[in-house]
Order: structure tokens, then C-alpha cells, then sequence
């Protein structure tokens, strides 16, 4: 029944939430006093059963993507987003994703094309660090641990996927003859390198392709890709098509 519940039911995160509302403790708590542990968890029972009704109707490629693939801070509904902007894409589009990590969202847009003839650029140095403890440690080994990783997640999309290990600012120089349909960018939060990568894939794009950013965001620790992408906006290259939560889709209108 758990099982059940857990892939068919509710995605990762929100499996984790029904598990703490309905531990045994919890539980016990309901039988005693019913009215006042539905009283108590209103809110909880809202989101739980809200987002059970949206998770049941998901194609089942999507919750498996979700179920298997680590993916730091994209969310089921985010993932869901890149899978049907890549779908609904006519054949001989083409891709490009700058930022893999571990495949999540490679697989999201990769499941979307599985069925049509579109050119998807993964691109990632699969080197990363994270601070902690006032210095920069690899959060695995090395880097090949990464690259491995996101390989075998990618695995059963691979006749989809172009894989290129390398830095941004360095492949375009490879692309000067390529023209991208949509674009996700999930790399640097750093101000400078987030404005560079826009500023040299930008002129790439078609005119009414899309550039999808993830963790364009107020918060203070995302502020510089918000920063970047706005001064876009305000000199009217990029227009706002839709927004959810950190994630943010835009149009090249010049």
C-alpha cells in the first residue's frame, strides 16, 4: 500500500510530508480525537490531497524520472514544465540545456522528445563543489563520480541526448551555426558567469524561442540570476511567459 502510495500517489517530497503527518505517534493522536487532529492538520490534508489529485493524472515515465533521479531543487511540477514545453516543439528543433548536475532535468526534457527528431545539447564540466564549512569540497570524490552518475540516469534516453563535458562560455564557440528552439539554464548563480552564458547563447535562439531559467528568485543566495535575466527583460530582448516558483520561462522577442 505504501509503495502504492509512493509512486502513484504523491512525488518524493510530498511522500516525505505524508510520512511525518502520519507517523504512528500521529496516528494515534487521529484515533483518540479525530476532529482535533483534522483540525490541527487542516492545512497539511489540503496540500496532501490537492497535490495527490494533480500527481495521480501524471504520465508514469515522469513520476519514474521523479522517483529515481536526485535533483537538488527541481520540483515534479518544474520537471513538468520542461517536459512539455520539449514536447510540444515541431521536429528538427533543437535543444540546449547548460547545467545537467545528475540528469533530472535531462531526462524531464528527454522523456518530452522520445518520439520526435530534435537536436537536445546536454552540457556540463560535471565538476562540482559546494561550500560547506567554509571551504569548497566536492560534494562526490571527483568528478567522474558525477559524470558517471548522470550517464547512467540518462541511460535509456541516449539516442536522445548530445552530452558535451565542457564549460559554456566554451562550447558556443561550437554552436555559431546552430539556432535553439528553447533553452534551459540551471548553472553558476554567480551574477557575472549567469549574464555571460545569457549574453552568449542569447543570440543563438530564434526569434519565439523560449529561454527557461531555474532559481531566478528574490531569495539572497539567487539574486544574481534574477539580476542577470531582468536587465533582459527591461531592454526588451526577453519577455516573461509564465513563472513557478524559482523557475522562469521567457521568449526572445529581439
Amino acid at each position: 500500500m505504501m509503495k502504492f502510495i509512493k509512486f502513484y500517489i504523491l512525488s518524493n517530497a510530498y511522500y516525505k510530508r505524508f510520512q511525518n503527518l502520519f507517523n504512528r505517534h500521529s496516528i494515534i493522536k487521529l484515533i483518540k480525537n479525530p476532529i482535533k487532529w483534522i483540525s490541527k492538520n487542516n492545512y497539511e490534508l489540503k496540500i496532501l490531497l490537492r497535490y495527490s489529485v494533480f500527481y495521480l493524472f501524471i504520465n508514469p515515465k515522469l513520476k519514474l524520472i521523479d522517483r529515481e533521479i536526485e535533483g537538488m531543487s527541481l520540483p515534479m511540477k518544474q520537471g513538468r514544465i520542461l517536459y512539455n514545453y520539449a514536447r510540444k516543439l515541431p521536429k528538427n528543433s533543437t535543444i540546449v540545456e547548460i547545467g545537467a548536475y545528475l540528469g533530472r532535468s535531462t531526462c524531464f526534457i528527454a522523456e518530452g522528445i522520445k518520439n520526435k527528431k530534435i537536436n537536445f545539447y546536454s552540457i556540463d564540466n560535471f565538476e562540482y563543489q559546494f561550500f560547506i564549512k567554509n571551504q569548497y569540497k566536492p560534494h562526490y570524490k571527483n568528478g567522474y563520480q558525477y559524470r558517471n552518475e548522470f550517464y547512467k540516469n540518462v541511460y535509456r534516453y541516449r539516442n536522445k541526448i548530445k552530452i558535451i563535458k565542457g564549460f559554456s562560455y566554451n562550447v558556443v564557440n561550437d554552436f555559431q551555426n546552430e539556432k535553439i528552439d528553447m533553452f534551459w539554464l540551471d548553472a553558476s548563480h554567480r551574477y557575472e558567469a549567469c549574464k555571460r552564458d545569457i549574453e552568449d547563447w542569447l543570440p543563438l535562439v530564434n526569434i519565439d524561442g523560449y529561454l527557461i531559467f531555474h532559481d531566478y528568485s528574490e531569495n539572497s543566495g539567487n539574486i544574481c540570476v534574477k539580476k542577470a535575466v531582468d536587465e533582459k527583460i527591461r531592454e526588451g530582448k526577453l519577455k516573461k511567459i509564465k513563472r513557478i516558483d524559482n523557475l522562469l520561462i521567457t521568449k526572445k522577442i529581439a
